[in-house]
């Protein structure tokens, strides 16, 4: 391993304990309790994306990343974390959340994988749905997520 991989490696560690102590804050912590946040940095997944695949209605929690193929419902328990990915094929919008049991946290990767990611964390019991559109051409993803306490 070169120094420049070991730099690589702790950095990225330092960004997942950043990124878990954003997500595990109680809803007091969160400022209006909801909505996007893009932070500069941010990463608690593998850097290469995920391989296409087919999503039934109403995809589980237990799947930690999904796509702009997917669109829900999920269910999420308090305090879950899963990660929302969407291709660089298409050039998206910063999604938006209407409700507050959810917030998005923008995750930078240091060279491009393949796709925009945010991490998708459940703050408090309750419904959210996550929009943004894609160019070219009219690509919307909807996502509706809801949070068990």
């Amino acid at each position: 391993m070169t120094r420049m991989d070991m730099c690589r490696a702790a950095v990225v560690t330092l960004i997942l304990g950043v990124a878990a102590a954003a997500c595990s804050g109680s809803p007091e912590s969160v400022p209006g309790g909801g909505g996007t946040t893009e932070p500069s940095g941010g990463s608690s997944a593998p850097v290469s994306p995920a391989p296409p695949r087919t999503s039934e209605p109403g995809p589980s929690a237990s799947t930690s990343i999904f796509t702009e193929v997917d669109s829900g419902p999920v269910t999420l328990r308090t305090g879950a974390t899963v990660q929302l990915r969407l291709s660089s094929r298409w050039r998206w919008e910063a999604p938006s959340v209407d409700g507050d049991s959810i917030v998005l946290v923008r995750v930078d990767y240091e060279s491009d994988p393949g796709f925009r990611a945010w991490e998708v964390c459940a703050v408090h019991p309750g419904d959210a749905v996550i929009r943004t559109n894609g160019r070219p051409g009219p690509r919307s993803f909807r996502m509706t997520v809801h949070v068990d306490g």
